[in-house]
């Protein structure tokens, strides 16, 4: 309440037995309709937004890890292992005849190999775009992309 004893709904302009024309000028805030975008005009940039947001990850370039990586051995330079990563973020590793297949990605500076057990095998992204793995019980791997 107001000090002097009026509430915040005393006013001269309205009173408890107005008509309903007046209640509803008083819930329209003051709009008018020309104050207000067409509702057709408002349907069409809401659809023209609502399609540029769903394009935009359409425009976004592929992953730049994807591709052909290689592990050699240091004494003889034979192929060791084949890494194989997809754009679409799907990759096979292939360790001589076996092949293991995953899903992954790159968070920063690291690359994450989601194995099909539900496995998680870090890796690291050196700057020269080779890729440092340490797999727990096995070993460290160096692969460098293939030409």
């Amino acid at each position: 309440m107001r000090r002097g004893g009026r509430g915040l709904c005393e006013d001269a302009s309205f009173t408890p037995g107005s008509s309903s024309q007046q209640k509803r000028e008083l819930m329209d805030f003051g709009f008018t309709t020309g104050d207000r975008p067409s509702t057709d005009r408002t349907r069409i940039r809401i659809a023209i937004l609502l399609l540029v947001l769903c394009l935009l990850p359409g425009c976004s370039p592929g992953k730049p890890l994807a591709g052909t990586y290689r592990s050699t051995l240091a004494a003889d330079g034979a192929t060791r292992d084949e890494l194989k990563l997809e754009a679409d973020g799907k990759g096979v590793w292939r360790v001589g005849k076996e092949t293991v297949s995953f899903k992954w990605e790159s968070r920063g500076s690291e690359i994450w190999l989601h194995t099909r057990t539900g496995g998680v095998v870090r890796g690291t992204v050196t700057p020269d775009q080779s890729i440092d793995i340490q797999v727990p019980g096995v070993g460290p791997f160096h692969f460098e992309r293939a030409l």
